[in-house]
């Protein structure tokens, strides 16, 4: 990635942080939906897998070397395309408030805002995807490691299917996680668009939260100051979140804003 000229320019004040809390109504409002709707997936489909991994546990012969792969053969995780189905809409309407929002501050005009539709449905289309491979991935790994404890601990099949069950993987913590997480990232790109759409930011810098308290790649994203609208930050993101729970925001650097860089510089 080339390095841009705006890397000279002012670093971002400290106390200009924001939390979670400054979100828009559109998040809020599909919040406890989205964690709602994936909870209910999570719990649906740890319990198919509970049951039908016992099974299978309960036929594998315990001295068969390949017994974990064996088992996995047969697994049938099901459709977890179904999560992205439940998150289109929900990805869609945050990522339009986000460039609303951000439009409205830099006081754009209102006609401006039907040129979020386009990005926004196509933004749903490939971070739905990314998701279902992200978590499938995860998921399959964290059941490997489950089934394989099973076989070390000499585990029943209904100890088993209980530890799948109650596992972090299908539980509630992860769907609330996940679907902050996954909101915060619309909202924010929906920001980035509003941003590019309006031709009046020239930069952004990364803001840490005001519940920030553990030194992560947030601190070097701020500490990279303002870079390019289409830059990554050190941590490789284009904007927050960096990482699941982060509730940093990003601030436009204006064309012509004191700190920016010098015409001709």
């Amino acid at each position: 990635m080339a390095t841009s000229p705006l890397r000279k320019a002012r670093r971002p004040r400290k106390g200009a942080s924001v939390s979670s809390g400054d979100r828009t109504a559109a998040f809020k409002r599909e919040q406890p939906e989205a964690r709602r709707a994936i909870a209910g997936f999570f719990r649906r489909r740890g319990s198919a897998i509970a049951h039908e991994a016992a099974a299978l546990y309960r036929q594998t012969r315990k001295d068969d070397r390949d017994k974990v792969a064996r088992i996995f053969e047969d697994l049938e995780l099901g459709d977890w395309a179904t999560i992205a189905t439940d998150m289109q809409d929900r990805y869609v309407a945050v990522f339009e408030a986000g460039g609303q929002k951000a439009l409205t501050d830099l006081a754009a005009k209102e006609s401006m805002f039907g040129a979020l539709n386009a990005p926004a449905a196509d933004y749903a289309a490939t971070r739905g995807a990314e998701l279902v491979t992200s978590i499938e991935e995860t998921t399959r790994a964290a059941l490997k490691a489950t089934i394989e404890n099973a076989f070390t601990e000499g585990q029943s099949p209904a100890e088993l299917a209980e530890a799948i069950r109650d596992s972090y993987w299908f539980s509630d913590a992860r769907a609330e996680l996940i679907a902050d997480t996954e909101l915060a990232m619309a909202h924010v790109s929906g920001a980035l668009e509003g941003w590019r759409q309006s031709g009046l930011v020239q930069g952004k810098s990364w803001l840490v939260s005001d519940d920030h308290d553990v030194d992560d790649e947030c601190d070097e994203n701020e500490t990279a100051g303002v870079i390019g609208v289409d830059e990554d930050f050190p941590s490789g993101d284009d904007g927050p979140p960096a990482h699941p729970g982060c509730n940093c925001d990003v601030a436009p650097e204006l064309i012509g804003e004191e700190g920016g860089v010098a015409e001709g510089e």
